[in-house]
């Protein structure tokens, strides 16, 4: 008899602490970042980094700079060590920021860790770190247990400096391990556009009103039908917030469609969003017109009252949504809450 056991998968995780309020849920203000360390030497580096002090710049350098990833000479980002990810980043004057640890214990496996640094226009520089998550199956058969390292997916983890100060940070991971897709960061003018790894995301647009806060940016609409179809594309993989980010822009560019904030509301219902789930199908509700609108928009409300433990008022959203549109679904709910 075979029998495959799976154990030991991994994820890298980063900074814990709330999000900037007004910053999408990726992205942490700089307040809520690691501050860099000035140091002005390769010497004073060392000596923070491994307590022991050096001879000289030459090796110091030699001494700190983890092997195959970019360290040492005149570039702007030097990564120290590759399992925790430690950075020395120089500050335009001679000398530098150090940033220990910041990817935490990452799940790192000989050459499949790799870091890259690009400039981004302006001052800004992008760090991504890719790394694979995996660990080790065990095969069972007649009392032996062979295992193997299997490798189910990726981590990117996505740092963007102003200068030597880390500005904000993403991470994210792939759950398939042919699917290679990478996180990408591009900046154009005063926004910054991140999209998530792995196929299917849309980029989240921000910029930094004040260096101490993220804002988020919802972009104009060009095609109103591509994004309805790429929302309600995402709630069919219960991707709630991939779906809500485009029904944003959808109430944005539009915002008396009742129809539109009702299916938003619905969707902040599914993401366990109660309070944003009645805010939007009440304000919805006083712009439907059309009793298909109408119906629909009272039964999801009964849905939220439900689920906020109040049958009464929930009974009674499930019975105006079927005077002005009978339907089955609101009739079940009649039946079951009028007991």
């Amino acid at each position: 008899m075979t029998r495959w056991i799976a154990c030991c998968f991994v994820a890298a995780a980063l900074w814990a602490g709330p999000a900037a309020a007004d910053c999408p849920v990726l992205f942490k203000g700089n307040h809520a970042l690691p501050v860099g360390q000035p140091v002005g030497t390769w010497q004073a580096a060392h000596a923070a980094v491994k307590g022991a002090p050096v001879a000289d710049e030459a090796a110091a350098q030699k001494a700190l700079c983890a092997p195959g990833v970019p360290c040492g000479g005149a570039g702007p980002v030097h990564v120290l060590d590759r399992d925790q990810l430690t950075l020395l980043v120089a500050d335009g004057a001679g000398g530098f920021q150090l940033y220990p640890a910041l990817g935490g214990a990452l799940p790192t496996y000989g050459d499949q860790f790799q870091v890259t640094v690009a400039p981004l226009p302006g001052s800004w520089l992008h760090v991504q770190a890719t790394h694979e998550i995996g660990g080790r199956e065990q095969m069972c058969d007649d009392g032996e247990c062979p295992s193997a390292y299997v490798i189910q997916g990726y981590g990117y983890t996505d740092l963007v400096f102003q200068g030597a100060r880390l500005a904000f940070a993403a991470t994210c991971q792939t759950d398939d391990a042919s699917d290679r897709t990478p996180s990408q960061i591009s900046r154009d003018g005063d926004r910054f556009r991140y999209t998530a790894c792995g196929a299917g995301h849309t980029a989240k647009a921000f910029r930094f009103p004040t260096p101490d806060t993220c804002e988020a940016v919802v972009e104009p609409l060009t095609d109103a039908k591509a994004a309805l179809q790429a929302g309600r594309a995402a709630a069919t993989k219960l991707d709630w917030a991939g779906a809500i980010d485009w029904f944003d822009r959808l109430v944005i560019h539009d915002p008396a469609r009742a129809d539109w904030r009702g299916e938003r509301g619905y969707l902040h219902l599914k993401a366990g969003a109660v309070d944003a789930a009645e805010a939007d199908l009440r304000a919805a509700l006083g712009l439907a017109k059309a009793p298909r609108t109408k119906g629909m928009i009272l039964f999801n409300l009964g849905l939220v009252l439900e689920a906020r433990g109040q049958p009464a008022q929930a009974l009674e959203a499930f019975r105006q949504s079927d005077a002005v549109r009978p339907h089955k679904a609101a009739k079940a709910r009649i039946k079951a809450l009028a007991k």
